[in-house]
């Protein structure tokens, strides 16, 4: 009787000792799962950053809608001296603006806008106001400016 009970609790050891080899097992590929998610995130972000300038261009045209056939008459002067006209509906966001320009090789991260008279500059907490809201709802020049 006592060897079937040594036994019993050598089975019981075993059987422990696997199920702890089993967790660290599970553990270990959970790790190596998370591992391997995190490297293809950074992968991505990377391929994201090294896009090219094209595609960041095209990025900005996506996240602006069609123009309207009636809207604000919005005339952009560039730093050459081009100009470049667009309407746009008088509930438009002032960040759909940076997108335009942006899509046209002026990125709102190296850029702003600025009315000329009155004399203003639009700030990045205005971003989220319409054209309404600021006042821009019939024919305006803006000036695109390389930020400080």
């Amino acid at each position: 009787a006592v060897v079937s009970t040594q036994s019993t609790g050598e089975q019981e050891q075993r059987s422990i000792l696997r199920e702890q080899q089993e967790q660290e097992y599970r553990d270990s590929l959970q790790r190596d799962r998370e591992r391997d998610e995190l490297k293809k995130r950074e992968e991505k972000e990377q391929q994201l950053r090294s896009q090219t300038e094209e595609a960041k261009l095209s990025s900005f045209a996506d996240l602006v809608p069609d123009e309207p056939a009636t809207g604000a008459d919005i005339t952009f002067k560039l730093p050459s001296g081009e100009r470049i006209n667009r309407k746009f509906p008088p509930s438009t966001q002032l960040k759909i603006l940076s997108y335009f320009i942006g899509s046209k090789g002026f990125p709102p991260s190296g850029h702003k806008l600025v009315q000329n008279f009155p004399k203003r500059q639009f700030e990045e907490d205005e971003l989220e106001l319409t054209l309404e809201d600021l006042g821009l709802t019939r024919r305006e020049i803006l000036y695109v400016e390389e930020k400080d």
